[in-house]
C-alpha cells in the first residue's frame, strides 16, 4: 500500500502546476457535487 501511495504522489508531483490550475478552474466552473462516502450516507439517512 505504501509503495502504491508513493507512486501516486510522484505522479501527482510530476504534473505541472499550470495543468492543475486548468483542472481546478474547469471543476469550479462546472461545480459538480462530489459525492463522498460521508455525504452520500447522510443524504440516505435523511431520506
Amino acid at each position: 500500500m505504501a509503495e502504491a501511495a508513493s507512486i501516486l504522489i510522484q505522479l501527482a508531483n510530476s504534473v505541472p502546476d499550470v495543468q492543475r490550475q486548468k483542472l481546478n478552474k474547469t471543476h469550479k466552473r462546472k461545480n459538480p457535487p462530489i459525492p463522498t462516502e460521508a455525504s452520500t450516507s447522510k443524504t440516505k439517512k435523511q431520506r
